[in-house]
């Protein structure tokens, strides 16, 4: 939504938060996405936190992506870690 509609982050948790207090709606993982939520607002980009939240049960996560993403969950001392595959 920030990269297509431009919005601003506090714009996008305002409508995730209103969407998560309404009781007809549904969600697949509502526990994973109020924690992607927690580290979006926490300055972890929204899909990267995601991504991070879906392996909250595992010891680590591997990612192809920058280092930026690995240094920002180790900075923020979020479990899981994060390994970078080169």
């Amino acid at each position: 939504m920030r990269g297509r509609y431009g919005m601003r982050r506090t714009a996008i948790i305002a409508v995730f938060q209103h969407m998560l207090s309404l009781a007809h709606v549904t969600f697949e993982h509502r526990p994973v996405l109020t924690q992607a939520l927690a580290n979006y607002q926490r300055g972890i980009s929204f899909t990267d936190a995601l991504h991070h939240a879906s392996y909250i049960n595992c010891d680590s996560m591997a990612s192809f992506d920058d280092r930026k993403f690995a240094r920002r969950v180790a900075k923020l001392g979020l479990h899981p870690s994060v390994l970078i595959l080169r």
